[in-house]
């Protein structure tokens, strides 16, 4: 089979991929909104102005009194600035401005598809996939490697586009967490290397507290699970599965370790 007898035979699997994601997505992303929009409407529904009593309610009275109550307050009893560390977090979280979940959705459009890193690293896990898998001896020809290659590719990068997004803002939105990195202030390599890793498993939450990353667990497992219905029939097993959402763990603590020792703090 040539290249172009390849490529003309997976647009009926290129359409099935695109319209069963679309479908899925679309329904995790109005859920989403959904819970978002409750809440907002539940913070917003007490009107604001001043009671009998003088006092302002709603959100005057949060611009009245929110300043002075929102400041921590030392053991001393002294009234920490606004720019003190919350408990758990390392001091680079506080000055983050929360996410609503529209900021998430746009947070993951820019790290899914206005960056070079997801096709670039499709591609070449499309190719050392292909290379590693020498089934039908698909070396002897350039063009079928080429063509196999970029099925594996468009595998790759379906997977972490759908990890990306329930990560970043399906479940991000549900659970209200930031999908974001915050470096750590640790300064030997050891421990920024630890600190890394557990960020796989501790987030920070909409408020500023950590808690168990389950936007991150919970994303990685259903992009595993709905990347069977573009697999291979013998690919569609529960272990493939899991070494699947294995492998996308490993990447990942390799990519939060690369953001921990590159860019600016």
């Amino acid at each position: 089979m040539n290249t172009m007898t390849r490529l003309v035979a997976s647009a009926p699997f290129s359409r099935l991929v695109s319209i069963t994601v679309l479908v899925f997505l679309f329904c995790v992303s109005a859920a989403a909104f959904d819970s978002q929009s409750q809440t907002d409407t539940s913070a917003d529904a007490q009107p604001a102005g001043p009671d009998a009593t003088g006092n302002f309610t709603g959100s005057d009275s949060k611009s009245a009194t929110g300043n002075a109550a929102a400041l921590p307050v030392a053991a001393d009893g002294v009234q920490l600035g606004d720019t003190a560390m919350p408990i758990g977090q390392n001091s680079i979280a506080p000055q983050a401005v929360t996410l609503a979940a529209k900021e998430k959705f746009n947070y993951f459009l820019k790290r899914s598809f206005l960056s070079p890193m997801p096709y670039a690293s499709a591609i070449a896990a499309g190719a050392f996939g292909e290379w590693t898998d020498d089934d039908h001896h698909h070396h002897a020809r350039p063009g079928d490697f080429a063509a196999d290659s970029a099925t594996r590719a468009a595998r790759s990068f379906a997977f972490g586009t759908s990890a990306s997004f329930f990560e970043k803002f399906a479940y991000a939105s549900l659970f209200r967490q930031d999908p974001r990195y915050y470096k750590s202030e640790k300064t030997g390599a050891g421990a920024r290397i630890a600190y890394a890793v557990s960020r796989l498993f501790i987030t920070r939450s909409d408020q500023g507290a950590s808690q168990f990353n389950a936007s991150f667990i919970a994303g990685g497992l259903t992009a595993a699970g709905l990347s069977n219905v573009w697999e291979r029939d013998e690919r569609r097993t529960a272990a493939e599965t899991m070494r699947r959402w294995g492998l996308h763990v490993g990447f990942a603590a390799a990519a939060n370790i690369l953001h921990e020792f590159i860019g600016k703090k």
